[in-house]
């Protein structure tokens, strides 16, 4: 008995067309990658840029609040011993 080799042509079309989905995902999936990659990049350097926003509102806003808490606090002392002095 002879051996004999059977070609299905479906299946090597299959199979280039395989490849060709393959590589059309693969670019496909490469360039989405890198979109996301710059996306993630671009917000970090964002939430980093609003990081240091919030440290200089948050310790000016502090330094703020304080300074009118002492000002208030030293008027209304001296308006008070004012006002104790005067009723003397």
């Amino acid at each position: 008995m002879g051996s004999g080799t059977i070609v299905n042509t479906d299946l090597f079309d299959d199979v280039e067309t395989l490849k060709e989905q393959v590589t059309t995902l693969s670019t496909s999936y490469l360039a989405t990658t890198n979109e996301h990659r710059i996306d993630i990049s671009q917000s970090r350097q964002d939430i980093s840029s609003n990081l240091s926003k919030i440290n200089d509102i948050s310790n000016n806003r502090i330094t703020d609040i304080e300074q009118d808490i002492t000002d208030i606090s030293n008027n209304r002392i001296t308006a008070i011993e004012q006002d104790i002095t005067d009723f003397k």
